[in-house]
């Protein structure tokens, strides 16, 4: 299972649209049926960020491909912080 810590930005934006979108779902659903005025709003609201979440996760998915055909590898949290104290000890030294 992948962590939370691991998943890229945009992933992480997309993850948050999609929650906003289905936020607004019962809304939509309910304006169409009792608020007419307010049905377009709700929508598109809805529409934007399911739409928005699907166009995050196709950005972040060609990024991974770009690297993936490049040979690079993605590196873990893991990796990072190993990198990271390693770098350190070489400056204070």
């Amino acid at each position: 299972m992948i962590k939370w810590e691991e998943i890229s930005w945009l992933g992480k934006m997309a993850a948050a649209f999609f929650v906003l979108g289905k936020m607004h779902f019962i809304p939509s659903c309910i304006a169409l049926f009792a608020f007419r005025d307010w049905a377009p709003l709700f929508l598109s609201l809805y529409g934007g960020f399911i739409g928005g979440a699907a166009l995050l996760c196709l950005i972040d998915v060609i990024f991974i491909k770009k690297k993936m055909k490049r040979g690079e590898e993605i590196p873990s949290r893991k990796k990072v912080e190993m990198w990271v104290e390693h770098y350190s000890k070489q400056r204070q030294v």
